[in-house]
């Protein structure tokens, strides 16, 4: 019986979260595309290229969207529990508080856990290959010695206590220099922050 009742409630949580991300996400797409849709259309791109155009910022835009796509579904399912006595009822049935409170914890560190992926790997880039496509559908040319929006962090070393992290705004191979540096200095391997370094240009 308490299986049945946990199903109910990962069914719950997972079907309102996953209906309020993917409104979210479909929301702005909707307004970034005809927002923009008219000046790209004038290039006469390809179908694929305008699709990506505005598919590759996902990984960025996730980082704004799923925090508060948690929040909304959070409060959706506490506010529909509570009108219908429900989470009253599970618990005089004998079910812990823990386990009422388990999928939106699981659903928190796993969103959380995405994040952290997306932090270190897809979203620092996302807008700079967004910029990449941009030039691509105006026929522009693409400089492949300048990036932008960049990430880099340094390698573990065994017995060294000290680490740094790089988020650069733009990086010139050619002319070898950088713009909008923030350098932070960190413990390793515990990931404090000590001190940061900040530079316009170097």
């Amino acid at each position: 019986m308490m299986k049945i009742v946990e199903k109910y409630l990962w069914r719950s949580v997972l079907v309102p979260l996953g209906f309020v991300i993917t409104a979210l996400f479909t929301l702005w797409l909707t307004f970034d595309v005809f927002d923009k849709i008219g000046r790209l259309m004038e290039k006469g791109p390809t179908p694929w290229l305008l699709a990506k155009y505005f598919l590759v910022q996902l990984p960025d835009l996730a980082q704004s969207i799923l925090p508060v796509g948690i929040l909304f579904a959070t409060l959706y399912v506490l506010a529909y529990f509570s009108r219908h006595r429900e989470s009253v009822a599970l618990l005089a049935a004998g079910m812990s508080p823990m386990i009422l409170a388990r999928p939106f914890l699981i659903c928190s560190a796993g969103l959380s856990l995405l994040l952290y992926f997306f932090s270190f790997s897809l979203s620092p880039t996302a807008q700079a290959n967004r910029e990449k496509v941009k030039r691509q559908i105006k026929k522009e040319g693409i400089e492949e010695n300048s990036f932008s929006q960049l990430v880099y962090r340094s390698p573990r070393v065994p017995g060294k206590t000290e680490g740094t992290l790089w988020y650069i705004g733009r990086l010139d191979l050619r002319a070898q220099t950088l713009q909008d540096a923030e350098i932070l200095i960190r413990t390793e391997p515990e990931g404090r922050d000590r001190y940061k370094i900040f530079a316009a240009s170097g």
